[in-house]
């Protein structure tokens, strides 16, 4: 699987975005998230994807704050993953979904 690396930022407790170049082509992406997240700023991501169709659209996904990593994978198999720095308290860990919206900035 291609990859590509990125940033993954809290806008509030309820929408993330992010940012990432595919083979040098910018892509944005934000999606609404529930239950509401644990608190952390901003993280640098991995992104793993099969083909450039991927970034296209809407897709659900679901996903998991750990204590010091998050990751979600979409239906289409693409998966955002990275470490949370500082990491959360053990309760605040949690499972997560919603729908990512992808837009090429080219």
């Amino acid at each position: 699987m291609p990859t590509a690396l990125g940033c993954l930022q809290k806008v509030s407790s309820w929408r993330i975005t992010g940012s990432a170049l595919f083979d040098g082509i910018p892509y944005s992406f934000d999606s609404p998230v529930s239950p509401y997240m644990p608190n952390f700023d901003f993280i640098t991501v991995t992104i793993e994807y099969n083909e450039e169709g991927d970034l296209k659209g809407e897709h659900s996904w679901s996903g998991k704050f750990e204590t010091d990593t998050f990751q979600l994978t979409a239906d289409n198999g693409l998966t955002i993953k990275g470490r949370l720095n500082p990491g959360i308290p053990a309760e605040s860990a949690r499972a997560v979904k919603g729908t990512l919206v992808w837009r090429n900035l080219s």
